[in-house]
């Protein structure tokens, strides 16, 4: 019984579950066909005003059409002018906040005296290493750079050694792939040549033995043909001298009395069989009563378990009263 409560509780489940999806795809539905219907209201509105602009812009005449032009091209102008004049003034302001203003140093109240010696001597020595080592210099970095430009064309073309050396070894080992590839293909070609003979001899073979056999299982047919004749023969005559002796010493009456004992046995089997259905038949409606008995059963407990077993509350009632009673 708690059973049949549990799987008719998963099924009310299921059903409601159901019911609920079923209407939130119809909500879903039903606001999906308004979205696209005002996507679709506000495309053909924009498509209207469009092609209102464009008869009033195809329906205006040329002088019309002239004036719109200049307009347009006036109202650019003015932009463009209005633009050149703010950054004319804004590089104006930058310029001036970057000029160069003079510093005011005060030295009241500070004594001057002369540099030290060591630093005199080292600001008035002008040295001139640079101007007369410049040609050796540059001499020497003509000079790398030859030697540079050297190194870089030795090393490519030690590159390009090692790039000949890998294709060498790259193309003989294609070659040996590809000569292995050819012999063994040579080799399952000759294998495939060797056992499709074999294939062939043998299926010759086969045919010729089973010519053979079928030749000797014909042999052996006719034999046991001739054989099975002759045994029929026998078994005929033989039946034919049995039924004269017994023709011949049989009491009067005897079949008739053993042709009603073989219907007798055979009414009686008859009847076993008839009472037989109708017993299973008899079982199958008691089960079908049964079954029906059951069924509504768990009907009716399915409907006591779907009905509530106390009265609908109500909460806004109690709501009110709650808040009547705080104020």
């Amino acid at each position: 019984m708690r059973r049949h409560q549990v799987l008719n509780d998963v099924k009310v489940a299921s059903e409601m579950r159901r019911k609920s999806y079923a209407a939130s795809m119809e909500a879903h539905v039903s606001k999906r066909d308004a979205f696209i219907q005002g996507v679709a209201e506000k495309a053909k509105a924009e498509n209207v005003k469009a092609a209102g602009v464009a008869a009033r812009r195809n329906a205006g005449s040329p002088e019309a059409k002239a004036a719109l032009y200049h307009k347009l091209i006036r109202a650019d102008v003015q932009r463009n002018a209005a633009i050149a004049a703010i950054r004319a003034k804004a590089i104006s302001k930058e310029r001036a906040a970057d000029a160069a203003s003079v510093i005011v140093v005060k030295l009241d109240g500070i004594q001057l005296r002369l540099p030290p010696p060591a630093l005199s001597l080292r600001l008035s020595v002008v040295g001139t290493a640079l101007v007369a080592t410049a040609t050796a210099r540059q001499a020497g970095a003509a000079a790398r750079r030859a030697a540079l430009r050297a190194a870089a064309h030795t090393k490519v073309a030690k590159a390009n050694e090692r790039r000949a050396a890998a294709l060498t070894r790259v193309g003989k080992a294609q070659a040996a792939v590809e000569a292995k590839g050819k012999a063994g293909h040579a080799r399952s070609l000759i294998s495939m040549a060797i056992a499709e003979g074999q294939r062939l001899a043998n299926a010759a073979a086969h045919s010729a033995r089973l010519i053979g056999a079928l030749g000797q299982l014909a042999a052996a047919e006719d034999a046991r043909k001739v054989a099975g004749a002759a045994a029929q023969a026998k078994v005929d005559a033989a039946g034919e001298r049995r039924a004269a002796t017994l023709r011949q010493v049989a009491k009067a009456g005897i079949v008739a009395v053993r042709a009603a004992a073989f219907k007798s046995r055979r009414e009686a089997l008859r009847t076993a069989v008839i009472s037989r259905v109708e017993a299973l038949g008899n079982r199958g409606v008691a089960a079908t009563e049964r079954r029906s008995a059951l069924l509504a059963k768990r009907v009716e407990t399915a409907r006591k378990h779907m009905t509530a077993t106390h009265a609908k509350r109500v909460v806004e009632d109690m709501e009110i009263k709650e808040a009547a009673s705080k104020q």
